[in-house]
């Protein structure tokens, strides 16, 4: 079954259907920090210095950070009222479009919001701010910003638009 439509099954039995970043591809870059963490470890044993000590520093974060998004990855979930990411919840109605973006090797869903939304959002207490993105992309319009990795990143970014059209489509005929 492809994934868009294991997606729609999911949301058509429980009503929501959850999208789980990759835990595999989090591997590589855990290798490679937790590599020049341990040169930084034989660094610093050799002699002290302050470059030893900030490879170890940085490195220890990265594989500290990394683990955690292998322990609690990114999860996306999707209803036909909207999509929740992390503590956000944005109603369909809120959502403009839907693009991605990618820097180098990482894709990135972006929803575009209005900017009502991006008011109320900027305003609310534990949102960060960050969260609020003007890209390019999006001709300068306020985003949610969607880090994965996710597998079957195209046809996520595909399907979460075509759930968003289907959902303004049924309003339409309800009218």
């Amino acid at each position: 079954m492809a994934p868009a439509e294991r997606w729609d099954a999911d949301l058509a039995r429980d009503g929501r259907a959850q999208i789980t970043a990759s835990r595999a591809r989090m591997l590589w870059p855990l290798a490679a920090a937790a590599v020049f963490l341990a040169l930084g470890v034989a660094m610093v044993r050799d002699e002290v210095r302050p470059l030893s000590i900030a490879v170890v520093v940085v490195f220890a974060v990265g594989v500290g950070v990394l683990l955690w998004r292998i322990v609690r990855p990114v999860r996306l979930e999707v209803t036909q009222a909207g999509v929740r990411y992390r503590r956000l919840e944005l109603p369909w109605d809120d959502v403009v479009a839907v693009h991605e973006r990618s820097t180098g090797a990482n894709h990135f869903v972006l929803l575009q919001i209005t900017d009502e939304a991006a008011a109320r959002l900027g305003s609310q207490q534990g949102v960060s701010r960050r969260l609020l993105r003007h890209d390019d992309d999006t001709s300068g319009k306020a985003c949610v910003e969607v880090a994965g990795p996710f597998d079957h990143h195209g046809e996520l970014v595909a399907w979460l638009a075509d759930v968003r059209l289907r959902r303004r489509d049924v309003g339409a005929r309800r009218d």
